[in-house]
């Protein structure tokens, strides 16, 4: 009766402390909702158990660098490739841990090596266009991003930074087609105006003021205060007392 099903049920849950299995899909749904203190030592006691579960080193590192340990992290991805050395994601999450530790070349070579292994990651593209604009290469940026942008083409942030990389490339009307593809994916007020001022900025530039005070003025709109520069704009390119007074 009632007795034995408590004792069975002991020793169902006695049997998954000791399968690495079990341990290991307890901890990666610990990890995937962000429980990374909580998942550690459900991962450490899997790979006590069997120290060859690649997988288990994996989630592992992923929880070290979601706690902001990344030279933890790559300890334990060095781990999983020494098991399995052809998985993408751990070269991917290789490259963000060298990012997050500042070393761009290490990152960049990470996120190559991912995207030998799986040209269609995602992440592994998107990241490495990061990258490669925060590093000054803007043209490999917008090659990288507009691959993420083809494998995902509903993700507002990736062109939003090839926005980015086409004003450092000086191609205005190119970016200004992504920061309103941008405005198009996303409720406005998710990005705080940020697609709009960069907007009002482009279209001031490209000769169009008519447009820049619209974009500027939505800006303002969507985060009042936020940033001085489009009030100055709007004085700039406004006559009218209704724009001088709301910049005093």
């Amino acid at each position: 009766g009632l007795r034995t099903a408590v004792v069975c049920a002991l020793a169902v849950a006695a049997r998954a402390q000791d399968d690495p299995a079990s341990l290991l899909a307890q901890g990666e749904q610990l990890a995937l909702e962000g429980r990374y203190a909580e998942a550690l030592p459900i991962l450490d006691q899997a790979l006590e158990l069997d120290p060859a579960l690649a997988m288990a080193w994996n989630w592992h590192g992923h929880c070290h660098a979601g706690l902001g340990n990344p030279a933890v992290a790559l300890a334990s991805y060095a781990r999983a490739l020494a098991l399995l050395p052809d998985y993408a994601w751990t070269h991917y999450a290789v490259g963000m841990a060298h990012r997050s530790l500042g070393d761009v070349p290490a990152a960049l070579d990470a996120y190559s090596r991912a995207l030998a292994l799986d040209p269609a990651h995602f992440k592994a593209w998107q990241w490495r266009g990061f990258t490669r604009n925060e590093s000054g290469d803007h043209r490999g940026a917008i090659e990288d991003l507009s691959r993420a942008i083809a494998l995902q083409p509903e993700d507002a942030w990736t062109w939003f930074s090839r926005g980015r990389a086409l004003i450092a490339s000086r191609d205005l009307a190119a970016a200004v087609v992504d920061f309103a593809r941008v405005t198009e994916l996303t409720p406005e007020e998710s990005w705080d105006g940020r697609a709009q001022e960069q907007l009002g900025y482009l279209n001031l530039l490209l000769g169009r003021p008519d447009w820049s005070l619209w974009y500027l003025r939505k800006a303002e709109e969507l985060a009042p205060g936020a940033a001085v520069h489009p009030l100055l704009w709007i004085r700039r390119l406004a006559a009218d007392e209704e724009s001088a007074a709301a910049f005093e």
